[in-house]
């Protein structure tokens, strides 16, 4: 059963494929995929980590299910996301988690079980680091915010990064609506939902959830591409 170590202590480890845990997250690299748009990679950063909460949950759940289909978009979303969070290490334990499970034969043997296991400690370990950059960032933001007007630092609806910030993410969307991804997608759709748009668009955006909802991929994918076009 995959789980996760929950102990205070931080002492850097191995991960499962032996480099220490200070490899598995490159703020850095996840800014430049973002092109340096530091909201929209925040954004990211939180899905993340409230999507992969109860991750040792959720595979449990496919496996007594008997859902390797599930199991192995799992490994797909979690490539992307963590790809995008700035982990190439994680990214990669991903894509070899995929490939595996496609394929291995079901039921999974122990040490498959075993191998998900240390995959889940990754895991909790680049959320641990993910976490902690967050936080230091709030507290950053909190202390430069003293003394201003706070309204001062709210991005403007239509200032340039506001409108990069949207053609980032409809573009993040258009892609994985194109693949069906149902979880990245979502995603996606979240974080464009968190920023500012005209009443028109904000309408549009209400009927492509409600189409994702419904799993009618070309439908929604259909909108956004108007959307962009705009």
């Amino acid at each position: 059963m995959p789980s996760e170590s929950h102990s205070d202590s931080k002492p850097e480890r191995q991960g499962s494929t032996g480099k220490s845990t200070g490899d598995l997250f490159n703020p850095q690299l996840g800014q430049n995929l973002m092109n340096g748009n530091q909201a929209i990679y925040h954004l990211v950063l939180r899905n993340f980590v409230e999507l992969y909460a109860d991750l040792p949950d959720q595979i449990e759940r496919l496996i007594r299910d008997n859902n390797q289909s599930g199991l192995v978009r799992l490994c797909h979303n979690l490539k992307s996301t963590t790809g995008q969070a700035g982990s190439v290490e994680v990214a990669a334990q991903s894509a070899a988690l995929e490939k595996s499970i496609k394929a291995s034969p079901w039921p999974l043997d122990d040490s498959f079980h075993q191998q998900l296991e240390h995959y889940c400690q990754d895991i909790a370990e680049l959320k641990r680091q993910v976490e902690a950059y967050l936080e230091t960032l709030g507290s950053a933001t909190a202390a430069a915010a003293q003394g201003h007007d706070s309204a001062s630092n709210v991005l403007p609806p239509q200032s340039d990064d506001h409108q990069q910030a949207r053609a980032i993410v409809l573009r993040q969307l258009q892609a994985h609506l194109g693949e069906h991804d149902p979880v990245n997608s979502r995603q996606a759709l979240n974080q464009l939902l968190q920023l500012d748009w005209p009443e028109s668009s904000a309408g549009t955006l209400r009927q492509i959830s409600k189409l994702l909802s419904q799993y009618k991929f070309e439908q929604a994918l259909d909108l956004v591409i108007q959307m962009a076009n705009k």
